[in-house]
């Protein structure tokens, strides 16, 4: 498929300007903690991208709409910060969220860059948006360019900004002579090059690639500098991602890894002559060419990536016939092996083998301190009727101190390797080396951004788990989301029976399991020995019945919460068919238990406070009854009742909450009314009436001084107001009503209506419905008495 696809013709209108608020997960407390991720808004509140931002330490601002900033387009904005801290596995993040208050126009800000003509960061951040939108909704695909000028630096340093800037100029002609018409190209600013290419994707990438080397060239002859180079790597909408911030930032991982590559394979390269030794030169031509999709990628390669560079290296290295290429990676846990991932010139049978790093090192043939410097080790070998068997070399490829992988080449027969195929291997595995450390970092860095993701995401569920049991759901069901598990068990430890009860289970484990005593079971091994316990196949290593498919290898993870006193709290049990727990899922569970055993403790505290509060609000209700002519179990009525209207009304764990209390509290005013007042057998004059009414307000602030919700404060003030706004103490009327004072209404009325009372008689229900709905749009909210009675069925 040729990179000639046609133009839009029905050019769309532009999308809508970037929001003005945002949020930002930050890696520490307060000012100068480093960005973790945040969203498009919030970058653009800062006059950047997510991907500029990412990984930068943001300079601490007060709270409150005092920080002012310049937006691209020459605005000025002023922001409203507020922050709040988590405390997540041991670690501290602040949550940060900003919000435009106000917006003064200013003049915008050029979109055309001088040197090159080409658009500049805001039109392409702009264009970006606005072309992601048309292709959203038409639904073809977009790819992201991004490059960078090699070696720029230099050229301003040492032949000045004039030379540097006839650098730019030219090499943006030539990129323009190597693109469609319809294709976009944008200066993001020192030596930042992007390129917006619509209808084009990952088919596409590697001519669009080459005509990015191509456009160098011909800037290196022009020029005459025939070391500047550059630098691409790309992102596909929607193929990689849907975000602009997030294409932008995957083409410059992939680019940032072809840099790296770069340095490698040049190392002490004259950005400006372009003098290298000419085996390094040759190296760097044939391998550039065979690795140039893995660089750009900087993500996992796969097995074409392997063979592709285990080739690029036999082409390479003089002499070379045959080879192996052995990565090393994790091996279960705890151990790490060498696996053989590709095979040229020799049979392939052993693909996926794995030898230990001991072994490696055994057949490597030379000193572990020649093994950990990366030094080639050539054997010249002799077959047993004396005839020369072809010599082979073992290449450690070392970077960081540590070897990542192991290069075997076999040689022509009849010659051996000599000091330039020594020198060849050596090049390509510090050009590998790069490669692979950068592909390691990329895997390191998503690993701590997924670790940071998941504990936030947990950290806000367990926020709204109020209740021992509330988080233990939290807890087993985002086990089994965040660890794609297919099975996810809480068992909770009986400090009464001694044993370990299941109380949540999630996916296909299995329903009725009995309770585990002290020492059965492998949840008891993982609590005893206060760690997690991880099996690649716990039919095998635990033949006892386990969850899952019956035959199936099953992973399992079992992990321990230990209160902060070191008491057992419980036990998580997952478990998953695909593939076996890695130590990032160890770490996560790590995390996740301790994040739970946290909340744990505290919802036990809370609820016992919460006991201790109702017993206390429950007690000043019947104080109530037994001051006033309320009938016995009054409160406990209402408060009852209360609860079940506001589960029918679908209220929020707060609003219930309050409900509750002001039910408790509604009449605490009338502890401040004199006897001959309250207790009156007979009809009250209006001068005791307005007093009788006092009780209202009295009550009100009485419950601000006391530790309860603003909104019960207000129910025991409003709930004697009627909806027609005849009601006190202040006459308000329908919406403006406080609507947990509308819903109490309902109940307090039915309830008096209901029960015996020195001076009436008990209505039946009934009767009091009848009541009820004469005074509809009245006294009642006519939607909530609608509501109320069907509750009541009535």
């Amino acid at each position: 498929m040729t990179y000639q696809p046609p133009e839009l013709l029905h050019p769309q209108p532009a999308a809508g300007p970037s929001p003005l608020e945002g949020t930002a997960l930050l890696d520490g407390p307060g000012p100068d903690a480093v960005l973790v991720s945040c969203t498009d808004g919030y970058a653009h509140l800062h006059g950047r991208t997510p991907q500029q931002l990412t990984g930068q330490t943001m300079p601490g601002v007060p709270d409150g709409p005092t920080v002012t900033r310049t937006l691209p387009d020459g605005r000025t904005v002023t922001l409203d910060v507020t922050r709040s801290a988590l405390t997540l596995g041991g670690r501290v993040l602040t949550l940060e969220n900003v919000r435009a208050v106000s917006l003064r126009p200013g003049r915008p800000a050029p979109d055309r860059d001088a040197p090159t003509g080409l658009g500049d960061r805001r039109a392409f951040e702009q264009d970006l948006e606005e072309e992601l939108a048309r292709a959203a909704r038409h639904r073809y695909p977009v790819t992201v360019l991004t490059a960078d000028l090699d070696g720029l630096k230099r050229v301003n340093d040492e032949h000045g900004h004039a030379r540097g800037d006839d650098l730019l100029g030219t090499f943006a002609r030539e990129l323009r002579g190597q693109f469609r018409a319809s294709d976009r190209l944008y200066r993001l600013g020192g030596d930042e090059f992007a390129a917006i290419l619509a209808h084009a994707d990952t088919t596409n990438v590697a001519q669009i690639l080459m005509r990015v080397t191509a456009a160098m060239t011909h800037t290196r002859h022009a020029t005459g500098l025939p070391g500047a180079d550059v630098s691409a790597g790309y992102a596909t909408f929607p193929g990689d991602s849907g975000s602009p911030g997030d294409l932008i930032r995957l083409a410059n991982e992939r680019m940032y890894g072809q840099k790296r590559a770069h340095r490698g394979v040049r190392p002490g390269q004259d950005c400006v002559t372009g003098q290298l030794d000419h085996t390094v030169q040759t190296v760097a031509q044939r391998t550039v060419r065979m690795t140039f999709a893995l660089l750009a990628q900087a993500t996992d390669p796969s097995a074409q990536d392997w063979a592709a560079l285990l080739e690029a290296a036999v082409l390479t290295v003089p002499d070379a016939a045959a080879g192996q290429f052995w990565v090393r990676g994790p091996a279960g846990p705890g151990l790490d092996a060498f696996q053989l991932r590709a095979v040229t010139g020799l049979p392939d049978t052993d693909l996926g083998l794995t030898r230990t790093p001991d072994d490696t090192l055994a057949l490597y043939g030379a000193s572990a301190h020649d093994w950990q410097h990366g030094r080639p080790n050539i054997h010249a070998r002799t077959d047993t009727d004396g005839a020369a068997s072809p010599s082979t070399m073992d290449v450690p490829v070392v970077a960081e101190r540590e070897v990542l992988a192991h290069l075997h080449l076999q040689g022509t027969p009849g010659r051996t390797f000599g000091p330039a195929a020594t020198h060849a291997a050596l090049e390509f595995a510090q050009q590998l080396a790069a490669l692979l450390a950068g592909c390691a970092r990329t895997q390191r860095e998503t690993r701590r951004r997924q670790e940071l993701e998941t504990l936030a995401a947990l950290n806000v569920a367990l926020g709204r788990a109020r209740t021992p049991a509330a988080v233990e759901t939290v807890l087993t069901e985002q086990a089994a989301s965040l660890l794609a598990a297919q099975t996810a068990t809480y068992l909770k430890y009986d400090p009464v029976t001694d044993s370990l009860v299941p109380t949540v289970t999630v996916g296909r484990a299995r329903t009725g399991q009995s309770a585990l005593p002290r020492g059965v079971g492998v949840p008891w091994d993982a609590a005893e020995r206060a760690c997690i316990l991880r099996s690649d196949d716990t039919h095998r290593d635990h033949p006892a019945p386990q969850h899952g498919r019956p035959g199936a290898a099953l992973a399992t993870l079992h992990a321990p919460l230990v209160s902060s006193s070191g008491q057992l709290l419980g036990v998580l049990a997952v478990g998953r068919e695909a593939s076996p727990f890695s130590d990032l899922d160890v770490t996560l569970a790590q995390a996740m238990t301790g994040a739970a055993a946290t909340s744990l403790e505290r919802s036990v505290e809370a609820v016992a406070v919460h006991q201790a509060r109702t017993g206390a609000l429950h007690a000043v209700g019947l104080a109530l009854e037994a001051r006033d002519f309320e009938s016995p179990g009054h409160t406990a009525r209402v408060v009852a009742l209360a609860e079940r209207f506001a589960e029918s009304l679908a209220l929020d764990a707060d609003q219930k909450e309050a409900l509750r209390e002001g039910a408790y509290l509604h009449d605490i005013g009338k502890l401040s009314l004199p006897d001959e007042v309250l207790l009156k057998p007979g009809a009250l004059t209006p001068q005791e009436r307005v007093i009788m009414q006092t009780h209202a307000r009295i009550g009100y602030d009485l419950s601000r001084s006391l530790p309860t919700l603003p909104e019960a404060s207000l129910l025991i003030r409003h709930h004697h107001e009627w909806w027609n706004g005849s009601g006190y103490p202040d006459g308000l009327a329908g919406q403006h009503i406080p609507y947990l004072a509308r819903v109490f209404t309902l109940v307090d009325v039915y309830d008096a209506l209901t029960s015996d009372l020195p001076y009436k008689r008990a209505w039946t229900p009934r009767e009091a419905a009848h009541g009820l709905r004469s005074l509809s749009g009245t006294q009642f909210d006519p939607t909530l008495l609608k509501a109320f009675l069907s509750l009541l069925k009535l």
